[in-house]
Protein backbone atom coordinates (compact mmCIF):
# COMPACT_ATOMS: atom_id res chain seq x y z
CA UNK A 1 0.00 0.00 0.00
CA UNK A 2 2.81 2.23 0.91
CA UNK A 3 4.13 1.50 -2.94
CA UNK A 4 0.99 3.01 -4.16
CA UNK A 5 0.99 6.49 -2.45
CA UNK A 6 4.56 6.83 -3.44
CA UNK A 7 4.25 5.77 -7.17
CA UNK A 8 1.06 8.07 -7.67
CA UNK A 9 2.73 11.11 -6.07
CA UNK A 10 -0.31 11.50 -3.91
CA UNK A 11 1.54 13.91 -1.28
CA UNK A 12 2.78 16.02 -4.09
CA UNK A 13 -1.28 15.94 -4.83
CA UNK A 14 -2.71 16.25 -1.57
CA UNK A 15 0.05 19.42 -1.27
CA UNK A 16 -1.56 21.05 -3.94
CA UNK A 17 -5.50 20.15 -3.30
CA UNK A 18 -4.64 21.71 0.21
CA UNK A 19 -3.23 25.05 -1.38
CA UNK A 20 -6.23 25.25 -4.05
CA UNK A 21 -8.96 24.31 -1.29
CA UNK A 22 -7.43 27.45 0.77
CA UNK A 23 -7.09 29.73 -1.91
CA UNK A 24 -10.29 28.81 -3.08
CA UNK A 25 -11.84 29.70 -0.02
CA UNK A 26 -10.22 32.73 0.35
CA UNK A 27 -11.41 34.04 -3.08
CA UNK A 28 -14.71 32.30 -1.79
CA UNK A 29 -14.48 34.70 1.07
CA UNK A 30 -13.55 37.90 -0.57
CA UNK A 31 -16.39 37.15 -3.25
CA UNK A 32 -13.92 36.70 -6.12
CA UNK A 33 -15.72 33.59 -7.68
CA UNK A 34 -14.16 34.24 -10.91
CA UNK A 35 -10.84 33.49 -9.75
CA UNK A 36 -11.54 30.58 -8.00
CA UNK A 37 -12.86 29.09 -10.89
CA UNK A 38 -9.59 30.19 -12.91
CA UNK A 39 -7.44 28.12 -9.96
CA UNK A 40 -9.83 24.88 -10.21
CA UNK A 41 -9.55 24.96 -14.32
CA UNK A 42 -5.33 25.53 -14.02
CA UNK A 43 -5.36 22.98 -11.35
CA UNK A 44 -7.09 20.38 -12.71
CA UNK A 45 -5.64 21.17 -15.77
CA UNK A 46 -1.69 20.42 -14.74
CA UNK A 47 -3.89 17.42 -12.86
CA UNK A 48 -4.35 15.85 -16.36
CA UNK A 49 -1.47 16.76 -18.29
CA UNK A 50 0.66 14.87 -15.47
CA UNK A 51 4.06 16.77 -16.14
CA UNK A 52 5.34 17.43 -12.58
CA UNK A 53 8.38 19.65 -14.78
CA UNK A 54 5.30 22.24 -15.63
CA UNK A 55 4.28 21.91 -12.20
CA UNK A 56 7.72 22.79 -10.58
CA UNK A 57 7.26 26.28 -12.61
CA UNK A 58 3.48 26.47 -12.99
CA UNK A 59 2.95 26.66 -8.76
CA UNK A 60 5.88 29.50 -7.75
CA UNK A 61 4.73 31.35 -10.70
CA UNK A 62 1.07 31.22 -10.24
CA UNK A 63 2.07 32.00 -6.25
CA UNK A 64 4.19 35.23 -7.36
CA UNK A 65 1.37 36.41 -9.51
CA UNK A 66 -1.43 35.79 -6.71
CA UNK A 67 0.37 37.47 -3.75
CA UNK A 68 2.74 39.87 -5.03
CA UNK A 69 0.74 41.52 -7.94
CA UNK A 70 -2.82 43.59 -8.20
CA UNK A 71 -3.77 40.41 -10.91
CA UNK A 72 -6.69 39.80 -8.30
CA UNK A 73 -7.71 43.03 -7.78
CA UNK A 74 -7.82 44.13 -11.35
CA UNK A 75 -9.83 41.15 -12.13
CA UNK A 76 -12.33 42.16 -9.89
CA UNK A 77 -12.49 45.70 -11.08
CA UNK A 78 -12.76 44.63 -14.43
CA UNK A 79 -16.00 41.95 -13.54
CA UNK A 80 -17.60 44.82 -11.42
CA UNK A 81 -17.29 47.49 -14.47
CA UNK A 82 -18.19 45.33 -16.97
CA UNK A 83 -21.16 44.00 -14.95
CA UNK A 84 -22.09 47.89 -14.18
CA UNK A 85 -21.57 48.08 -18.28
CA UNK A 86 -23.80 45.23 -18.88
CA UNK A 87 -26.61 45.91 -16.64
CA UNK A 88 -27.24 49.92 -17.67
CA UNK A 89 -25.72 49.99 -21.23
CA UNK A 90 -27.94 52.89 -21.94
CA UNK A 91 -26.79 55.16 -19.09
CA UNK A 92 -22.82 54.36 -20.77
CA UNK A 93 -23.25 55.42 -24.45
CA UNK A 94 -25.26 58.43 -23.07
CA UNK A 95 -21.98 59.61 -20.97
CA UNK A 96 -20.10 58.64 -23.67
CA UNK A 97 -22.29 60.68 -26.66
CA UNK A 98 -22.23 63.45 -24.45
CA UNK A 99 -20.49 66.52 -24.99
CA UNK A 100 -18.08 67.65 -22.63
CA UNK A 101 -18.77 64.58 -19.67
CA UNK A 102 -15.78 62.96 -18.13
CA UNK A 103 -13.90 66.78 -17.79
CA UNK A 104 -14.19 66.18 -13.84
CA UNK A 105 -11.31 63.62 -13.92
CA UNK A 106 -9.16 66.82 -15.18
CA UNK A 107 -6.72 68.38 -13.16
CA UNK A 108 -7.37 71.36 -11.38
CA UNK A 109 -5.61 73.56 -13.38
CA UNK A 110 -6.75 72.56 -17.01
CA UNK A 111 -10.47 72.87 -15.59
CA UNK A 112 -9.54 76.23 -14.87
CA UNK A 113 -8.03 77.54 -17.92
CA UNK A 114 -11.54 75.53 -19.40
CA UNK A 115 -13.35 78.30 -17.10
CA UNK A 116 -11.27 81.05 -18.80
CA UNK A 117 -11.73 80.13 -22.37
CA UNK A 118 -14.83 79.46 -22.14
CA UNK A 119 -15.97 82.82 -20.31
CA UNK A 120 -14.03 84.69 -23.15
CA UNK A 121 -14.81 82.74 -25.95
CA UNK A 122 -11.67 81.74 -26.69
CA UNK A 123 -11.36 80.49 -30.13
CA UNK A 124 -7.18 79.50 -30.59
CA UNK A 125 -4.65 80.07 -27.87
CA UNK A 126 -1.16 79.93 -26.86
CA UNK A 127 0.33 78.81 -23.71
CA UNK A 128 3.58 80.94 -21.46
CA UNK A 129 6.87 79.01 -21.71
CA UNK A 130 6.11 77.01 -18.26
CA UNK A 131 2.61 75.77 -18.79
CA UNK A 132 4.61 74.30 -22.03
CA UNK A 133 6.89 72.85 -20.16
CA UNK A 134 4.04 70.95 -18.02
CA UNK A 135 3.63 68.10 -20.07
CA UNK A 136 0.66 66.98 -17.43
CA UNK A 137 -1.14 70.45 -17.72
CA UNK A 138 -0.33 70.93 -21.75
CA UNK A 139 -1.24 67.94 -22.87
CA UNK A 140 -4.95 67.88 -20.50
CA UNK A 141 -5.49 71.08 -22.38
CA UNK A 142 -5.10 70.30 -25.71
CA UNK A 143 -6.75 67.22 -25.68
CA UNK A 144 -10.11 68.36 -23.69
CA UNK A 145 -10.11 71.99 -25.71
CA UNK A 146 -10.59 70.57 -28.60
CA UNK A 147 -11.71 72.06 -31.23
CA UNK A 148 -9.98 74.83 -29.59
CA UNK A 149 -6.55 74.53 -30.76
CA UNK A 150 -3.18 76.03 -29.77
CA UNK A 151 -2.04 78.05 -32.30
CA UNK A 152 1.73 79.90 -31.93
CA UNK A 153 0.22 82.63 -33.59
CA UNK A 154 -2.57 83.55 -31.51
CA UNK A 155 -3.28 86.81 -29.73
CA UNK A 156 -4.49 84.75 -26.42
CA UNK A 157 -1.84 83.54 -24.12
CA UNK A 158 -2.69 81.56 -21.17
CA UNK A 159 0.00 80.81 -18.48
CA UNK A 160 0.52 80.65 -14.44
CA UNK A 161 -0.16 83.22 -12.49
CA UNK A 162 2.61 85.73 -13.25
CA UNK A 163 3.41 84.33 -16.24
CA UNK A 164 2.08 86.99 -18.74
CA UNK A 165 4.15 89.80 -16.95
CA UNK A 166 6.81 88.08 -18.34
CA UNK A 167 6.06 89.00 -21.76
CA UNK A 168 6.40 92.23 -23.48
CA UNK A 169 2.86 94.11 -24.89
CA UNK A 170 1.04 91.41 -23.14
CA UNK A 171 -1.73 92.03 -20.52
CA UNK A 172 -4.08 90.10 -18.52
CA UNK A 173 -7.36 90.23 -19.34
CA UNK A 174 -8.67 87.32 -16.23
CA UNK A 175 -7.29 84.92 -14.23
CA UNK A 176 -8.50 82.41 -11.78
CA UNK A 177 -6.68 80.68 -8.64
CA UNK A 178 -3.53 79.61 -10.73
CA UNK A 179 -4.13 80.38 -14.30
CA UNK A 180 -4.18 83.90 -16.06
CA UNK A 181 -5.22 84.59 -19.25
CA UNK A 182 -3.85 87.48 -21.13
CA UNK A 183 -4.23 89.31 -24.78
CA UNK A 184 -0.74 89.67 -26.24
CA UNK A 185 -0.47 91.97 -29.98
Amino acid sequence: MKQFWLKTGFWKWATILIFLIGWSYVNYRLKISFLTIIAVVFFVFLWVTSRPKVLIVAIPVLLIILVFTQTPLTWVNLKTENQNLAEDFQAYLTQFLTPNSGKEILPDKVLQIHELIKKHEVKDYRFTETISEDALIHQRTIESTWPITENPDSHYLIGFIGDIAHYGGCHIIDQTQDIELGTCP
